[in-house]
């Protein structure tokens, strides 16, 4: 586990010497910007923790090469949109976490490579508008 706080950007590559590297935190900052390639050699990543954060926008090729990725927490931060394709990569996805933001609508497609997800956070969002086909095929037990 690598724990590290108060900043404010990830730049691109700044993981790379840590391929080995199974959970990542960076939550309790104030990051406002991830480089879309700044996780790009965390191939073995299993936990990223991004809440609490100051984040408005996520680059749709941010997770891209996290295929490994199980839990995935973004709760608590500014997000307003999600792009359909951000999490098509995360096919291992377990928990994904993204309430508390001020989403107002989830499209269609954005769930679609979840197959594995077993619990979806959504609540305290500003949402107005869910595409019927925007849920992944699971129970939902939290939303």
């Amino acid at each position: 586990l690598c724990t590290v706080t108060l900043i404010r950007s990830v730049e691109e590559g700044a993981f790379d010497m840590m391929a080995n590297l199974k959970e990542l935190s960076l939550s309790t900052n104030i990051i406002n910007s991830i480089s879309p390639s700044a996780f790009r050699n965390l191939v073995n990543l299993e936990m990223l923790d991004l809440k609490t954060n100051e984040l408005e926008t996520l680059d749709s090729d941010l997770f891209k090469t996290l295929v490994n990725l199980r839990r995935l927490y973004l709760n608590d931060n500014r997000l307003r949109k999600i792009e359909s394709n951000l999490f098509s990569s995360l096919v291992n996805l377990r928990l994904l976490d993204i309430k508390q933001n001020q989403l107002e609508s989830i499209e269609a497609g954005t769930f679609d490579n979840l197959k594995k997800l077993d619990e979806l956070s959504l609540f305290y969002n500003n949402i107005k508008k869910i595409d019927s086909y925007s849920l992944p095929p699971m129970a939902l037990s939290e939303f």
